[in-house]
């Protein structure tokens, strides 16, 4: 069986191919209502945004998901929960491992938060070479409030940090 990120098609040989991606990026309403997605596994190592969801449209909401344990690699933009979001995410958590050979943008929740984030927590590693990483979010373009990351965040050059690895917006 295979699978092409962003057409709908969720498995594929590599694990979970993430819904939404660039060419149609995930904009509906997503909410676990506190039900776990447990050991959800992805490892494309040669595409970017990478997680639960690839990328986020402004229009996107995702809440009260929790992803227990599991792994998601990807090259980069990759992160738990969405590899870029622009949307609103509220009330979520993970444990899952998240880690990227190319670098780019890598965090516990999100690889690239443009969006608004509140009240969410990661624990588990995050690990790159190069980039930028972070045990919450590889890089926070938008806002992000009452928030934690407890897991490792290791890598290879490259920016780390453990809330989020670079921040050009607000963290309160």
């Amino acid at each position: 069986m295979s699978a092409t990120v962003g057409t709908g098609d969720v498995w594929s040989s590599a694990g979970f191919a993430p819904v939404g991606g660039y060419s149609a990026p995930f904009s509906g309403s997503f909410d676990g209502q506190g039900f776990s997605i447990k050991n959800l596994t992805s490892r494309q190592r040669t595409i970017n945004r990478v997680g639960l969801f690839g990328l986020m449209s402004a229009n996107a909401t995702v809440q009260n998901t929790t992803l227990n344990g599991g792994m998601l690699s990807g090259y980069g933009s990759v992160g738990a929960l969405a590899g870029i979001s622009y949307g609103t995410v509220v009330n979520c958590s993970s444990s899952a491992g998240v880690q990227s050979a190319g670098g780019g943008f890598v965090g516990g929740m999100l690889g690239s938060n443009n969006g608004t984030v509140s009240n969410s927590q990661t624990s588990g590693p995050v690990s790159s070479t190069g980039g930028f990483r972070g045990g919450f979010a590889g890089v926070n373009n938008g806002t992000i409030s009452s928030c934690s990351a407890s897991g490792a965040v290791t890598g290879r050059g490259g920016y780390s940090g453990q809330l989020v690895g670079i921040n050009n917006g607000v963290i309160k």
